[in-house]
């Protein structure tokens, strides 16, 4: 069972004129033995996200060693696809080469935004980023007209196989339009280049109206996918499914239950959850209430 351990970071950890809001999506990669970085979007008083970092002691997630000072990778050129911020959602180590993959948002008259997967690299270890191209990773297409993001990666042999989220509807739910996305993979020879037919990974179920920034980890009995949730009923919280292949599989969310106190950073919600092995210790880093306006938590496995 998961473990809630309390929160790492917010808002208030720090004086940054980029992070005056939300504290979204880590995502961990180890620098050192001594080192854990969780890079992480800051988003500044509009809401427009940047990525940033923190790193912690990797024997003790709360324990905070430094964190950027100044945005690794910014919001995008006006008129581009991601001017209006950019969200982290994974990271792949490819050769020698760390690959950031992110969603970039922009706003529109007839609809609140779309969404489309961007990329970015990095070449010195995580240190620095640069986008690999202006353009979207996933531009739009029929029946995906509005999102194309959230994307989790996960390389198989010779193939790359990039998870994401799709949707081409718009909900009117309790007064406000909310996008309607599920999950969706694809595969290619390259890290970079994702133009071939993509495949459902499952269907909503119930009032479900959101799936996204999926997370593939290796087990025992073939894969596993940990992922987030938006339902009308329970808001944002996180969910698990199992594979034999990676392709097809079979949910099991309650395996992501984590018992969480009243009027805690977390209480409300928590989402965009991302696991990490360090040793034999199994850790969750996840957003808290409202997409992490009230910080980022941490969660370790006990059985």
């Amino acid at each position: 069972m998961w473990v809630r351990k309390g929160k790492i970071c917010s808002k208030d950890s720090w004086d940054l004129e980029w992070h005056k809001l939300n504290t979204q999506l880590p995502i961990p990669y180890l620098v050192n033995k001594s080192r854990l970085r969780l890079y992480l979007t800051f988003c500044d008083e509009q809401n427009r996200g940047r990525l940033g970092y923190v790193d912690v002691n990797p024997n003790n997630p709360a324990e905070i060693l430094d964190y950027s000072k100044e945005p690794l990778l910014d919001v995008g050129k006006k008129g581009y696809f991601d001017e209006n911020g950019v969200v982290s959602t994974s990271i792949l180590e490819d050769e020698d080469k760390l690959y950031l993959y992110y969603c970039g948002f922009q706003k529109h008259v007839n609809y609140p935004y779309s969404s489309l997967a961007g990329i970015a690299v990095s070449y010195d270890g995580g240190e620095t980023f640069k986008r690999i191209q202006e353009t979207p990773l996933l531009e739009r297409k029929d029946n995906e007209m509005f999102i194309r993001t959230g994307v989790g990666i996960y390389r198989f042999g010779e193939i790359y196989r990039l998870y994401y989220a799709s949707g081409n509807e718009w909900l009117n739910i309790k007064g406000k339009l909310i996008p309607k996305y599920s999950l969706k993979y694809i595969d290619s020879d390259s890290p970079i280049c994702f133009s071939g037919e993509s495949k459902e990974v499952f269907p909503l179920e119930n009032d479900e109206y959101g799936m996204t920034v999926p997370q593939i980890i290796k087990t025992k009995r073939g894969f596993g996918m940990i992922y987030s949730i938006r339902s009308v009923s329970d808001g944002y919280r996180m969910g698990y499914a199992s594979s034999y292949d990676g392709c097809s599989f079979e949910r099991e969310d309650s395996i992501m239950d984590l018992k969480r106190p009243i009027g805690e950073f977390d209480s409300e919600m928590y989402c965009y959850g991302k696991c990490f092995m360090y040793g034999d210790r199994k850790y969750l880093f996840y957003s808290g209430n409202h997409y992490g306006m009230d910080g980022i938590g941490w969660a370790e496995y006990k059985k």
